[in-house]
């Protein structure tokens, strides 16, 4: 099948956005595009407008017309690619041109990150790391479709809504100390059936859930602000710093203080950049 090659300088992770970011491309681009938009987005394919929940995911095919707009100051991950890709994603059941809702997406950023430092690097075997990554992030994004299509029947609609309100108060208010316990509370559900339904409907548990919420907040305010580390610690509702830094630090791969050392390039020089 050969190596899926990143194009290198058109990969960034956790990239952020002023509110009007468009993107026209009538003829597309000549290479493979993915993308994951972390707030709601306006894409038109098929010729129709379609409003996406957060963390959409698309792949667009090569050549085709690629139009996305957000009225909001918005954050995403995107990088191109040239190879097989087709062949690929036939491999992991997906396609180009159709937009996926994986249910845990905290995986995705982290391997986008991973590419975007090998890409830059250039360290030897760097192709082959890249490759390897994007393998593992179709595989994963392949599970989550899966998930998704066989696993929501199994839960009741009433709890499926319950579920649905407590994540998006976490999504909303993640710098409050939650515990299961006030998550339980919240979607009157025992802690002990909140704990089980929510980690089969998601795939992952409330709190893994809040804390990759959590680190996709503190990337963005470590990229694209000059906040200190304890002020970022305040805002994402740790007790103290230390915490945050031990969390980011197990959750993301590197401190928060190397993970900012190694992004110095102002998001500002690329805001107008098309992708």
């Amino acid at each position: 099948m050969g190596l899926i090659k990143i194009c290198t300088n058109y990969i960034r992770h956790s990239w952020p956005e002023k509110p009007g970011m468009t993107i026209n491309r009538p003829n597309g681009i000549s290479e493979y595009l993915f993308l994951h938009f972390w707030n709601s987005f306006e894409i038109e394919l098929n010729g129709k407008i379609i409003t996406t929940k957060p963390h959409a995911c698309i792949i667009y095919k090569k050549g085709t017309p690629q139009n996305y707009h957000s009225n909001e100051a918005s954050t995403h991950d995107w990088f191109r690619m040239v190879g097989n890709v087709e062949d690929l994603l036939k491999k992991y059941n997906l396609e180009c041109n159709v937009i996926y809702y994986p249910k845990n997406y905290s995986f995705i950023t982290s391997l986008v990150r991973k590419m975007e430092v090998e890409s830059t690097t250039k360290n030897k075997y760097h192709t082959q790391l890249c490759d390897i990554y994007i393998n593992e992030l179709l595989t994963l994004l392949s599970r989550e479709v899966y998930l998704e299509n066989t696993s929501n029947t199994t839960i009741n609609p009433q709890t499926k809504e319950q579920l649905k309100h407590l994540r998006l108060q976490l999504s909303l208010h993640y710098d409050k100390r939650w515990n299961i316990s006030s998550m339980a509370k919240l979607i009157n559900l025992s802690s002990s059936y909140l704990f089980a339904s929510y980690k089969k409907y998601y795939g992952v548990s409330p709190m893994q859930d809040l804390i990759a919420i959590r680190m996709q907040h503190a990337l963005t305010l470590l990229n694209g602000t000059n906040k200190t580390i304890n002020e970022i610690s305040e805002i994402l509702g740790y007790p103290n710093s230390s915490r945050f830094i031990k969390q980011f630090t197990k959750n993301v791969g590197i401190s928060p203080n190397k993970y900012r050392q190694s992004n110095q390039t102002s998001p500002d020089e690329y805001i107008n950049k098309e992708i």
